[in-house]
């Protein structure tokens, strides 16, 4: 029996249930500090890989809220008749995406904030640019000052969604065509009515507000805000993130020309005797995490097409 208990690179064959025993490759040692180099590298791609899906989720949750805002204003233009139903449908629809947008917004904000500290300290660059770019958003945009209000006001006192308009009227009088608009309101005097926490930040501009003001405006300001809080944490992280993909891209430049799952076995063991005729194998490892490396490739297109646009 042959018994190794240092890392190594290596591919990791393919196992269907049922099939053969896959195949696989041991390559070369890897010393103590190149383990601790791979390892580093693997953790600090996977946070980051992490941290960019809660920002995707938020766009995804904002993409939604637009699709269904669209969906309901080319309905409405075919078929201008409202029922119950219908309306019932529409408020449960509208609430659920704001209620969705708002809930991964926070995660988002909460999770940034607590990794940056654990990661750097309250006193780092990272961190401090991170609030710089959070306190900008809120003095800046009354619309992400808003919002970052409404989500605790939907979680401990009402829905966001207050009113409904629907309208009809002719483009030329008097022969048309006809043209059929609906639309989505909060409702200032619930809101005030209802929620206690508006702080002194929101609360004299929301009392400023219309009776009844669309909410879609709001929606839309607020992500732009996040996606440009979210292009500070990424261009603070870039240069490190840099620096492990190419470690993690050294070692892939040893194995990449055989077919399997690249891997680092940490132990393993080969056993020729016991069974005539057969190869026993008892291996450990830990893959390469293809889809994180790719991820955080994928944050450093952004970063540069950014840099495209802005120049």
């Amino acid at each position: 029996m042959y018994k190794c208990d240092d890392q190594h690179l290596g591919i990791a064959g393919e196992q269907r249930l049922g099939g053969p025993a896959p195949m696989f490759y041991v390559g070369r040692r890897l010393t103590p500090d190149e383990f601790r180099s791979y390892s580093e590298a693997t953790l600090f791609l996977g946070r980051q890989a992490a941290a960019r899906q809660l920002i995707d989720i938020t766009r995804l949750n904002y993409g939604q809220y637009e699709e269904t805002m669209r969906r309901f204003a080319e309905e409405y233009k075919k078929d201008y008749s409202l029922n119950w139903q219908r309306v019932t449908d529409m408020v449960i629809q509208v609430d659920r995406h704001i209620l969705n947008f708002l809930t991964s917004m926070k995660t988002f904000l909460d999770h940034t904030q607590t990794r940056l500290d654990r990661t750097h300290g309250k006193e780092s660059d990272q961190f401090k640019r991170y609030k710089a770019a959070e306190h900008a958003a809120f003095d800046n945009s009354l619309s992400y000052r808003f919002v970052s209000k409404l989500r605790n006001y939907t979680q401990h006192c009402g829905m966001p969604l207050g009113y409904i308009k629907a309208g009809s009227s002719l483009e030329n009088a008097p022969d048309g065509p006809a043209k059929h608009v609906i639309d989505f309101f909060f409702d200032r005097d619930s809101l005030l009515k209802n929620f206690d926490e508006w702080t002194r930040h929101v609360e004299p501009e929301l009392r400023a507000m219309p009776d009844q003001f669309p909410i879609s405006p709001h929606i839309e300001a607020t992500m732009k805000c996040l996606n440009e809080i979210n292009i500070v944490v990424m261009t603070e992280a870039e240069s490190e993130i840099q620096q492990r993909l190419r470690v993690i891209d050294a070692f892939l430049g040893e194995i990449d020309q055989r077919e399997g799952t690249p891997c680092v076995y940490t132990a393993f063991s080969v056993d020729t005797q016991s069974v005539p005729g057969k190869t026993l194998a008892n291996l450990s490892f830990q893959r390469f995490h293809m889809q994180h490396v790719e991820e955080t490739r994928r944050i450093l297109v952004e970063l540069e097409e950014r840099r495209k646009k802005s120049n």
